[in-house]
């Protein structure tokens, strides 16, 4: 994990763990989409987590990507699973943005990370499902579901699943009905290696508009209300908010979330002209950051790098971060100080002036080190 990720990630997991309402409803004007969460009628915590983030590839290209997480109940810390889920996701995607244009892949590595996140930090005792979409600055848009969370394109009267269960039930093909021991995950984010995830094409020719869904939602779908809903629901904020009601107005066993974006609608509206900046969107309010984009290194180190004097160099330097030039790590190996003296034999080095003026000297030549640059923005209603 890259430096530039791993604080994207920390900033997002913990923004997506903040304190809120138990429900929420979102628009995402600027690309046809919103969100909705409900905890329902049983459960004491909404362990859901859904958002929409937004950025540009290496290209400049706007990208776009929706996804939901919902935590493995009877497991530990499903709603920190959830967050780390998204959070891991987001912040691969948008440093794989930054590397490639093959839209599918950063899809792909992002799912992948955030299994290898969430094991790493609970070792397969917790997880949580995930769905995601995602539409690339070329028009093709992408899917993957890990879990019973589902994928949806609809389109008119016609409602189609497009994802298929981890469940015994769901590779066999057959309905909710099919009994407990049948209905449970064969795998989740946070199982650990191997896990089997494929990112899908969505086929741009039907249209429409495409739902995520967790379990608290889509176990209606058995009734004629679930399609007739959205059948009836064009506009995305209403579509959502009546799922997540329907949802509860029938028990509410279970948290509920879904999110709705359309098909082929632009995502550049009112997009900020910031190098880095990425927006994120979920129930409750919305988040920007700006992160540092990688560098490529310059003509004079490219042409002659200078040496590293070997009494100087050290395993902590080997490696440079992407972007780094060997002129920033030897400055990074001036700001860590003169090399360590053995026990009592002081340094002669340097009798005019102190060895801690001259550290100091060092600190000063020290160049600034690119920060995480967060700003939140009101919430708004």
């Amino acid at each position: 994990m890259s430096l530039g990720r791993s604080h994207l990630q920390i900033q997002l997991t913990a923004w997506l763990m903040r304190r809120t309402a138990t429900s929420g409803v979102r628009r995402v004007a600027p690309i046809s989409a919103a969100l909705a969460t409900e905890v329902g009628e049983v459960r004491g915590e909404n362990q859901d987590r859904i958002a929409i983030a937004r950025g540009r590839d290496r290209l400049g290209r706007p990208f776009a990507i929706a996804a939901l997480a919902d935590g493995i109940g009877g497991m530990r810390q499903g709603a920190e699973c959830a967050a780390l889920s998204l959070g891991s996701l987001f912040a691969s995607v948008v440093h794989e943005a930054t590397l490639s244009i093959d839209s599918r892949q950063w899809l792909l590595r992002g799912v992948h990370g955030a299994n290898d996140d969430v094991h790493a930090k609970l070792h397969g005792e917790g997880g949580s499902t995930l769905a995601a979409v995602l539409i690339a600055g070329d028009g093709s848009t992408h899917w993957v579901s890990v879990g019973d969370s589902r994928v949806y394109q609809a389109n008119g009267s016609k409602l189609r699943q497009l994802s298929t269960d981890d469940t015994i039930a769901g590779q066999l093909g057959r309905g909710g009905d099919a009994g407990f021991e049948q209905s449970k995950l064969i795998q989740f984010i946070g199982i650990g290696k191997p896990l089997e995830a494929s990112v899908s094409n969505l086929d741009l020719h039907i249209g429409g508009a495409v739902f995520l869904t967790t379990d608290g939602v889509h176990f209606l779908d058995s009734t004629p209300w679930f399609s007739q809903l959205i059948k009836h629901a064009a506009d995305p904020g209403i579509c959502v908010r009546r799922l997540v009601e329907l949802s509860k107005w029938c028990g509410g066993p279970d948290n509920a979330s879904a999110a709705m974006v359309a098909v082929g609608g632009a995502i550049d509206d009112g997009m900020p002209h910031i190098d880095g900046c990425v927006e994120i969107w979920d129930p409750f309010g919305e988040l920007q950051v700006i992160v540092e984009l990688p560098r490529l290194p310059t003509a004079p180190a490219l042409i002659a790098p200078a040496p590293i004097a070997p009494q100087i160099a050290s395993p902590s330097i080997s490696k440079l971060s992407s972007g780094e030039t060997p002129q920033a790590a030897k400055s990074y190996q001036e700001s860590a100080g003169p090399t360590p003296q053995k026990k009592g034999r002081p340094s002669r080095k340097g009798k005019g002036a102190p060895v801690r003026d001259q550290q100091v000297e060092k600190a000063k030549a020290k160049p600034d080190v690119p920060q995480l640059l967060i700003e939140f923005p009101n919430k708004t209603s």
